[in-house]
């Protein structure tokens, strides 16, 4: 939904083996197109929710009971249109 209102430009979602130095399973990594589609984001987010109703929660916990950024970068610059992940 958020690529298809150009709320964002695109997303990943990745599953990794959890270790001490990496401590999750899962990564999310969200690229928007610009400046001002990113300063907006918490604005469109909510808007997104709101279309979809009431949450369906997982064990009736709420997000931030189990999510957890662990790291997060601003400013990044994509220099390929085209991202190959690799499978071990």
């Amino acid at each position: 939904m958020a690529m298809a209102e150009k709320y964002i430009s695109s997303f990943e979602i990745m599953e990794t083996s959890y270790s001490d130095e990496a401590p999750f399973h899962i990564m999310l990594i969200t690229t928007y197109a610009n400046k001002e589609q990113f300063e907006v984001r918490e604005k469109h987010f909510q808007e997104l929710i709101e279309q979809n109703g009431a949450l369906n929660l997982l064990n009736d916990k709420k997000p931030s009971e189990f999510r957890k950024n662990i790291f997060c970068k601003e400013n990044v610059m994509h220099h390929s249109k085209r991202i190959s992940v690799r499978k071990s």
